[in-house]
């Protein structure tokens, strides 16, 4: 473990995954690689307009080995703060879909980057930017490691967000503006900073973990020049960029008056100064960042095209999905007899997340499912003749993600219409109602019941069994809580359904 963690500076904070968590907000500690500093060895050439190019990514969101559901809006609307960020630097970027799922408690709360690192090799698609969606990244809003890839927070995840967009900062060779402050004024953080009085003219950080490949069992301290307000040395101290200020503060840190850090710090020379507040790779609140500088932008695109070249991609679609707002529900669209739902297509979309709830709040999802047509399918099982269900669409292809959700609408399932391809739906009543998993309910009658079948609030099927003229069937003991459908099939083709309340 780093000795910077003893002194709780900003780096890892092991956090029990059964615990409530506030995370750091960045894990990644990156060396001022041998690429950048020759690259910023005599000045930043800023003349050439950037080249435009695409990144490809890879999306995995990782859950625990059982009860984990998937959010896949979380994913979209942090690509959507990427693309958003990312919309002046030249580089755009292509996704593979679907994203990937990865069931593993260990992995989706770690507490160390080692344990990360094993996650990304062991899951990693060649050719492309790694991504892993977790509930815990080792105590972090998120990390970067050079030599495998990022881990997100789902906390931290969103369209508000800019640790996806700090942490792909890091990916391509972007330093803290504070890089060597990690640790406070020595890597061991035995010396806190003190910001009243005239900084050292340099301090060491501990980078172990974070050089371009992994070395498990070495320490390995660096030292780093401060930066002077004056810029005289900007482009030997810190970041090595000499339009990003002098910036001192390794934890978060809330923007006043201008954007500014409402603490004061002292460079060697005793010149007092604020931080600035408007750049995406310092500490400050997600609400004050809102940029690269121009030498970010272009260090990002070189360190691309030299170092990360089977990322880039040139030649790609530019078809931009705008227009979600004109999604609505086709007035024939939902019909038992077709068990489908349509909806009217967005323009350059080629998939759609869509929620389908029978509660504004869309906290119980009845449909959580990507279509690359504007056609659900929806489990009969699951909806009532004469009830009203909530519906929205998230359009997006693979490089464009900033149309958003559509506005919530309402459908209704029309009272007196049956399925023509099956005999109709009858809804039945069981006790207990809530039940325990693992315990047994009551059915209602003695029928020639044919097989049981068990659906989860999405509409999977999640367990089947066949049945002898049961009066009482077990609830599955692996079920978490949540709403299922219980569906008893008879052997001419009735069909009868309970929605049963499950507690775990």
């Amino acid at each position: 473990m780093m000795r910077a963690l003893l002194f709780g500076i900003i780096f890892f904070c092991f956090l029990s995954a059964t615990t409530a968590q506030t995370l750091d907000p960045c894990g990644t500690i990156p060396h001022r690689s041998e690429w950048l500093a020759n690259f910023q060895k005599d000045g930043i050439d800023l003349s050439q307009r950037p080249v435009d190019f695409r990144i490809a990514l890879n999306a995995h969101q990782v859950g625990n080995d059982q009860g984990s559901v998937f959010k896949y809006s979380l994913v979209l609307e942090t690509l959507a703060a990427l693309e958003r960020d990312f919309d002046s630097t030249g580089m755009g970027f292509v996704v593979n879909l679907p994203f990937d799922t990865l069931r593993s408690t260990f992995y989706n709360s770690h507490d160390n980057v080692l344990d990360g690192a094993d996650m990304m090799f062991a899951n990693n698609k060649p050719d492309a930017l790694n991504i892993y969606y977790v509930s815990n990244p080792a105590g972090n809003c998120g990390y970067n490691l050079p030599y495998a890839g990022i881990a997100m927070a789902n906390q931290c995840s969103g369209f508000g967000e800019k640790t996806i967009s700090h942490e792909v900062g890091h990916a391509f060779s972007l330093p803290h503006p504070f890089l060597g402050w990690e640790g406070g004024q020595t890597d061991d953080g035995s010396v806190p900073p003190d910001y009243n009085s005239p900084a050292p003219r340099t301090v060491t950080y501990d980078y172990t973990y974070f050089q371009s490949t992994l070395v498990r069992d070495t320490l390995i301290i660096d030292t780093a020049l401060v930066e002077l307000v004056a810029r005289t040395n900007c482009y030997e101290a810190a970041d090595g960029f000499c339009d990003t200020p002098a910036d001192y503060i390794a934890n978060r840190w809330t923007c006043s008056t201008g954007n500014q850090s409402g603490l004061s710090q002292t460079d060697p020379d005793g010149e007092v100064f604020k931080s600035d507040g408007t750049l995406i790779m310092n500490y400050s609140d997600d609400v004050c960042q809102s940029r690269f500088s121009d030498e970010q932008k272009a260090a990002m695109q070189a360190f691309a095209q030299s170092e990360r070249s089977s990322w880039v991609r040139t030649t790609f679609d530019t078809n931009l999905v705008r227009g979600v707002s004109e999604v609505i529900v086709d007035a024939d669209g939902f019909a038992l007899s077709s068990n489908e739902l349509t909806f009217t297509s967005v323009t350059n979309a080629t998939h759609y997340y869509v929620e389908v709830s029978d509660r504004r709040s869309f906290s119980n999802l009845l449909v959580d499912t990507v279509v690359t047509s504007p056609v659900v399918p929806l489990p009969s099982s699951v909806f009532e003749q004469g009830e009203e269900y909530n519906f929205r669409v998230y359009a997006f292809n693979d490089h464009s993600f900033l149309a958003g959700s559509s506005p919530v609408m309402q459908f209704s399932v029309p009272a007196g219409i049956t399925n023509t391809t099956s005999a109709a739906i009858s809804t039945i009543s069981i006790s207990p109602n809530p039940v325990v998993s693992g315990s047994f309910v009551e059915l209602p009658f003695r029928k020639d019941i044919d097989r049981l079948q068990w659906y989860d609030a999405r509409g999977a099927l999640v367990a089947e069994r066949p049945s002898t003229n049961l009066t009482s069937t077990e609830v599955p003991a692996h079920f978490v809580s949540g709403v299922y459908n219980l569906m008893l099939l008879s052997k001419d083709g009735d069909r009868y359904v309970a929605r049963v309340q499950v507690i775990r």
